[in-house]
């Protein structure tokens, strides 16, 4: 799925089908929620279903971010690489830390199918 060296058109690739699954799904959800909800209420179900819309979103990238910095953690023990990563301050962090990052992403995308098998 992902590796150090994947081109980022394949990154890109994965992240477009991912985000089209989740607007395929939340524009489903809203139309039955629509098409069963009374026009005096229909504020109300939207509303409710943007909330949760942005909760789930923030959960999910929290829970992903929990499992990516646990398994660099226990890999590696140096979390800071990756916090300097993304503030900038380097750009490029060790071959054991890359490797940590990689299959914390992996795991993280596993998390994710079995949250989505078990919701269905």
């Amino acid at each position: 799925l992902v590796w150090v060296e994947a081109p980022i058109a394949m990154l890109a690739i994965g992240l477009f089908i991912s985000g089209l699954g989740t607007g395929s799904i939340s524009t489903t959800g809203i139309n039955v929620l629509q098409e069963r909800t009374s026009l005096s209420e229909m504020g109300r179900v939207n509303g409710a279903h943007q909330f949760t819309r942005s909760m789930s979103v923030t959960y999910g990238v929290g829970i992903a971010g929990a499992v990516i910095l646990t398994t660099v953690d226990r890999r590696t023990g140096d979390v800071e690489a990756v916090r300097d990563l993304l503030s900038g301050d380097v750009e490029t962090v060790s071959r054991p830390v890359a490797d940590a990052l990689g299959a914390g992403f992996l795991f993280a995308i596993a998390v994710a199918a079995v949250a989505a098998v078990a919701t269905i």
